[in-house]
Parts: C-alpha cells; structure tokens; sequence
C-alpha cells in the first residue's frame, strides 16, 4: 500500500494509474489524511469459445 499526497497525484495521476499492479493499493492523502483509494482491477483472461466443446 503507497500513500500519496493530493498535490503529487493532481499533477502525475496517470503515472500512479499506469503504475499501479494487479492487487496493489494506493491511498490519496490530503494534509496526511486519507480521503481516497485507488485500486487496480484484476484483469480476467478472455475466454474463447472451443469447437466441439459440450
């Protein structure tokens, strides 16, 4: 879990966005104080149909 400060995040928000890994959290600080998560999503691999398949 990183804590980031609301300054940094206003200005470098799509690097934490981009940054951030599979089941890691980020929380949003104001004067040290949490106001916001920031979560990444897990990501499912798409299925694809098989032929034949019952």
């Amino acid at each position: 879990m990183k804590r980031v400060a609301m300054h940094d995040a206003k200005a470098n928000l799509s690097r934490y966005v981009s940054n951030c890994k599979p089941g890691e959290t980020m929380i949003f600080c104001n004067r040290n104080e949490p106001v916001a998560e920031l979560r990444s999503l897990s990501r499912k691999p798409k299925l694809t149909p098989r032929l034949g398949a019952i």
